[in-house]
């Protein structure tokens, strides 16, 4: 259910996101327990919850859509290549049909493998070094998706 709010309904999610988040910080923060007793928090401090849910909100979705986007770039465009492959070249050979495939393959595990993630964490996350290795993984993703999906674009 929370999964169908964050995609559909965003406000819906975050207002049980702030919901969320204040229990849990009245669980795990003893200072906040003591000053508060009732649980009842002041609204300037409910407005900061709720603005850091919508924040972090904004960027899953904002990831999501994008992966979710040049995920189905890539699948359209190895359709629509391996369509005129077919038709101005013919079927390709069983080998060609495997080499795009473990090409693919190969490239998606290197994007996975190479990635380097926290070890460079700043932050913000928006080093040059953070940017470029994010920059890798996603262009060596698409490649693979799209080498994957020409290949059964052409042979079907």
């Amino acid at each position: 259910m929370n999964i169908l709010l964050f995609l559909f309904w965003p406000a819906r999610f975050v207002k049980r996101a702030v919901q969320h988040d204040v229990e849990l910080e009245f669980e795990t923060n003893q200072q906040l327990r003591a000053a508060f007793p009732d649980k009842e928090i002041p609204p300037d401090r409910l407005n900061k919850f709720q603005d850091n849910a919508w924040n972090r909100t904004r960027s899953v979705r904002i990831a999501f859509f994008s992966a979710l986007g040049l995920t189905l770039l890539a699948i359209a465009v190895g359709l629509i290549a391996g369509y005129f492959l077919k038709r101005n070249f013919g079927a390709p050979s069983s080998r060609v049909t495997s080499a795009l495939q473990i090409s693919g393959a190969a490239i998606i595990l290197v994007a996975t493998l190479a990635k380097v993630g926290w070890k460079i964490q700043s932050w913000n996350g928006e080093t040059l070094p953070e940017k470029a290795d994010r920059w890798m993984f996603r262009a060596l993703y698409v490649i693979g998706t799209f080498l994957f999906v020409l290949s059964l674009g052409w042979a079907y």
